[in-house]
């Protein structure tokens, strides 16, 4: 996945605002706003082929750097040669904040009205972070858990760009005004020299960060503003660089050359789309290819009358650059809250969440948008100042309104049931895929459960479906004399295929490569696999393309045979299929109304993990009897007269999300696995 990773590529961009260039409206930018929420879009929809839509942000960030700088270029060369600090800030105030904390407030209040009790403290405090413009910082400090599913779907994670995007309109106004006064001190023309040199210098720095940071620590990488301060400094060194030449830099293009600029521009951001993979480092250098796209791309100035600018400025292309800043605040809630509310994720729920949340967004430009940002009331600074303070106000009294009602709602006993069934003790101690490590003497040491002094050992081999057997598994191993040693990688499927979804690709792929060596190492007297079900729907071809059905059953069965001659031959071995999916997170669901309500029907919670049950057996029927695993299919004791339930008869919640086990109930699973490894383990 590209969440965690989140690793994170999480989910979310901005669109920017931003004042028209002097020397008039360029229909081109509008359509490369168009382009950039179109991608952003598509990727937050999960369409095919744009898992790197969220390039679509980087666009919006060279922009916003071009026109921006533009705008701060004009007052340094105005009649003053200063920068009116006041009124640049409450321009972006009357431009951004009335429709930002507009959507806040809206998913504020639908969370309450309609949303789950047990996620109103987390969103009210990103409510909070979000109106003080820190999401990016806020977010940072939560992505490194797999397990955090609030911060994969929160409705207001896209935030985080938006808390970039202010946080550069607060420091690089100031790096003009200072501009401003060496332009003044040593004259103008030296001045105009120096702000290219001043620019390119902070280009520089802010790259050099990033690529330390992006090869290092690939969150903060993502969400930091200094590492993404060379975005904005390209298309501010682009305009300080055109401002020097009268015309601008296309000034003697002829309109074919301007043309196939701009053309190789979208083919370089349209190449992220294929090159750029979630294990990619980002943004450096990887996010080179969508900065440098769209330097060209504006440096070309395609002109409206040309063959080009006549495409580029088609009604509904422009219309859409014209929506992109409300379109893209809306749709990330419509897409997360819709399709939590409707308990559907299917291509078609999320194509028409998509457009409505398009209709939201023209109506919000039309009666918010542009209304107050012109209107004459709000043009005087001060009036600017307190408009925005007023709506930030709002937006916080929301966040704190959520928050208050989330601790009256603290001691309600079904919701605390529901939430000590997402508590696990082994989330914390395993996060960051610390029990994928190589390191043996780690791996006895904080990823050893069981009796952890015996000589006999059960290696528990998967992704995160190894883990939520632990409860079970450690009771069996105290029980019966063996340490229990866990080494598994979150959202990495063992069987080497490629997949959607799969969480550092190059990571999970040097996981694979050391678990023959961990297994020799450790000798273990019985090896257990399990993992999740979804790779029968997410499996990939080798050259990343999309695979249809025959094709994922080929590849799944091939890869696990591979594991079966080539990893675990020689160990007796052991191996749980996966358990059934929910459509939608059954706690949170829970929270909002009946089990009734929130079950999946049997076909669609059984359907993945029996395909993939299915092609593993025909791995088994390729192999010699000597490598065949022991099996253990648990839906029919899960999912009891072809329905699967949520609860227990005594209301023990079964399913900590969509797929993992409570530990309640894989505490109460001992039993059933205890007796499909006794005789294993005599």
């Amino acid at each position: 996945m590209s969440e965690m990773a989140t690793t994170v590529k999480p989910s979310s961009d901005v669109p920017t605002a931003s004042d028209a260039p002097a020397g008039g409206h360029r229909t081109d930018i509008d359509a490369l706003r168009a382009l950039a929420v179109g991608l952003v879009v598509l990727f937050h929809m999960q369409a095919p082929r744009f898992e790197a839509g969220f390039v679509g942000v980087d666009v919006f960030f060279v922009l916003s750097g071009f026109l921006i700088t533009g705008v701060l270029l004009d007052e340094l060369g105005g009649p003053t040669g200063r920068v009116r600090l006041g009124r640049f800030w409450a321009r972006r105030i009357r431009r951004l904040l009335p429709a930002s904390a507009l959507v806040v407030v809206a998913v504020l209040a639908v969370s309450w009205v309609a949303g789950s009790p047990l996620r109103w403290s987390y969103l009210s405090r990103t409510a909070a972070a979000t109106s003080l413009y820190g999401a990016n910082i806020f977010f940072a400090a939560q992505a490194n858990d797999y397990f955090a599913a609030d911060v994969r779907s929160n409705p207001l994670l896209h935030y985080w760009s938006l808390s970039v995007e202010e946080q550069f309109y607060v420091v690089w106004p100031l790096l003009f005004a200072g501009l401003a006064w060496a332009t003044r001190r040593h004259g103008r023309e030296r001045g105009r020299r120096l702000v290219p040199v001043v620019i390119g210098a902070v280009v520089v720095a802010s790259l050099g960060y990033s690529a330390w940071v992006s090869a290092h620590a690939a969150t903060t990488a993502y969400y930091s503003t200094v590492s993404r301060a060379w975005e904005f400094g390209a298309g501010a060194l682009l305009v300080s660089v055109a401002r020097l030449r009268p015309g601008g830099l296309a000034r003697s293009w002829p309109d074919p050359a301007r043309l196939a600029v701009a053309a190789l521009g979208l083919v370089i951001i349209l190449a992220s789309l294929l090159v750029i993979e979630p294990a990619s480092a980002f943004p450096v250098p990887y996010g080179l290819f969508p900065v440098v796209g769209t330097v060209l791309f504006l440096a070309a100035e395609v002109r409206p009358a040309s063959v080009g600018g006549r495409l580029l400025g088609l009604a509904p292309v422009q219309y859409i650059g014209r929506l992109s800043y409300g379109w893209y605040l809306w749709h990330w809630p419509f897409l997360v809250l819709g399709q939590e509310l409707r308990r559907s994720t299917s291509s078609a729920t999320r194509l028409g969440l998509v457009v409505v949340s398009l209709g939201a967004a023209a109506v919000t430009h039309h009666l918010v948008e542009n209304p107050v940002r012109y209107a004459p009331r709000f043009r005087p600074n001060p009036a600017s100042y307190r408009l925005g303070a007023a709506v930030t106000a709002v937006a916080l009294a929301g966040a704190l309104g959520l928050g208050l009602a989330s601790r009256a709602e603290a001691d309600d006993p079904r919701l605390a049931n529901l939430r000590t069934a997402t508590d696990a003790w082994y989330v914390k101690p395993l996060a960051g895929f610390h029990c994928a490590s190589d390191d043996l003497a780690l791996l006895q040491e904080d990823c050893t459960f069981g009796d952890k002094t015996a000589p006999r050992r059960i290696l528990v081999l998967g992704d995160s479906h190894g883990e939520h057997w632990l409860p079970a598994l450690d009771r069996i191993g105290k029980e019966r004399g063996y340490a229990v040693t866990l080494r598994s990688r979150g959202g990495c499927p063992l069987p080497a295929v490629q997949a959607v979804g799969v969480i550092d690709s190059e990571a999970c792929t040097r996981f694979r490569d050391g678990t023959r060596a961990a297994i020799d190492a450790f000798h273990p007297d019985l090896i257990l696999v399990a993992m999740a079900a979804h790779y029968a729907d997410t499996i990939l071809e080798p050259g990343g393309a999309a695979a249809s059905v025959e094709q994922r059953r080929a590849l799944w069965a091939a890869a696990t045979e591979d594991v079966l001659r080539n990893v675990t031959a020689g160990y007796p071995t052991a191996w749980i299929h996966p358990l059934p999916v929910q459509e939608s997170d059954p706690v949170n669901c829970l929270a909002r109304g009946s089990e009734a309500d929130c079950v999946t029907p049997y076909a669609d919670a059984t359907r993945a993990p029996d395909d993939q049950r299915i092609w593993t057996q025909e791995a088994f029927a390729a192999v010699p009897a000597e490598l065949r695993p022991a099996e253990l299919n648990l839906i029919p004791l899960l999912c009891p007269n072809q329905a699967c339930p949520l609860l227990e008869p005594d209301g023990t919640v079964i399913w900590r999300d969509d797929s993992h086990l409570t530990v309640a109930a894989a505490e109460r699973l001992t039993p059933e696995l205890d007796a499909f490894l006794a005789p294993l383990l005599s």
